[in-house]
Parts: structure tokens; sequence; C-alpha cells
């Protein structure tokens, strides 16, 4: 229920409430035995769930730290879980640390490569570094990905200019 609620107070906007009832879950799959029954500890699978969503909500309050902590304890348990990924790369993006997001998204669009948003994250972080044929890859694949995505044909446009400009090959 409290995984439930969570995941509706953050669809709603009540970003402290959605915390707490994530965090009280996540406790709840912390305490030992006799304080709770095995059949009512939730399942780690709920856990990480509750974990990434609380992540994603901390993400929204520029709660960086709270939020990489988050994608920390996911990868800590599961490695290889693609919305964890997702998530440290998201955390490093709004944090303009432009090389290691690009690092972190190159790791998750390894798992996850037909995500537009992504592949788009991942091209600002390219042209932030000065790799624009790399940008240009990540935009072109974004736009054929979804063709109506007007801001996926302004940032390849912008990129295809800007090593126009500073005359690169095409």
């Amino acid at each position: 229920a409290r995984f439930l609620l969570g995941r509706v107070l953050a669809e709603q906007g009540n970003y402290p409430e959605a915390v707490q009832q994530l965090e009280a879950l996540i406790a709840t799959s912390q305490l030992p035995y006799p304080l709770v029954p095995r059949w009512l500890e939730p399942p780690i699978t709920e856990v990480m769930t509750a974990r990434l969503m609380m992540g994603r909500v901390l993400l929204a309050q520029q709660q960086w730290d709270r939020a990489a902590d988050q994608a920390t304890r996911i990868l800590d348990a599961f490695p290889n879980h693609s919305g964890a990924h997702g998530l440290r790369a998201d955390v490093l993006f709004a944090q303009e640390q432009w090389g290691p997001a690009a690092a972190a998204y190159r790791q998750y669009l390894r798992r996850q490569p037909a995500d537009s948003p992504a592949l788009l994250n991942y091209g600002i972080t390219q042209v932030a570094t000065g790799n624009l044929d790399e940008a240009i890859g990540a935009f072109t694949r974004a736009a054929e990905l979804d063709p109506s995505n007007a801001r996926a044909r302004r940032l390849l446009a912008l990129a295809q200019e800007d090593r126009a400009r500073l005359g690169a090959p095409p």
C-alpha cells in the first residue's frame, strides 16, 4: 500500500509525502524477522522500484546527493539495473557534470538503446565536451526513434550548424 500511495503522491507532485511513503516501505524491508514476519516483508523488486521512484522524486526536487544515493543502493544490489543507471546519468546531467554524465549515459544506453530522451541528454553532454560528431549521432538516432520530436530535430540542426561553422567535415 505504501508503494502505491507513494507512486500516486509522486504523480500528483506531492513529493515530500511520496518520499515519506517510499522511505517507510524501504524501512520495512530492513527490519529483522520477529518484527516483520517474512510474509509481510515487501519483495526486493518492489523495494528497488520504490528506491528508483524515490530517486526520481528527489531528482525533481534537486536533491542530487539523495537521488544519487538511491541509484547507488540499487546498483549495489543489482549492478545491471538499467533504471538505476539512467537515474545516475540524469543526476549527473542535472548537475552539469558533463564527462561523468556522458559515461553514465553510455552505460545506460547500452541497456536501453531506444530511449530518446536519454539519447538527447547524451548528445548534449557530447556538445558540452566538444564532441560534435558523437552528439550528431545521438541526436540523429533520437530523431529517427521519434520523428515528431521537435527538440531532437532542433538539437540535430544546431549541432550540424556548429560542425559546419567550425569547419569540420560533415
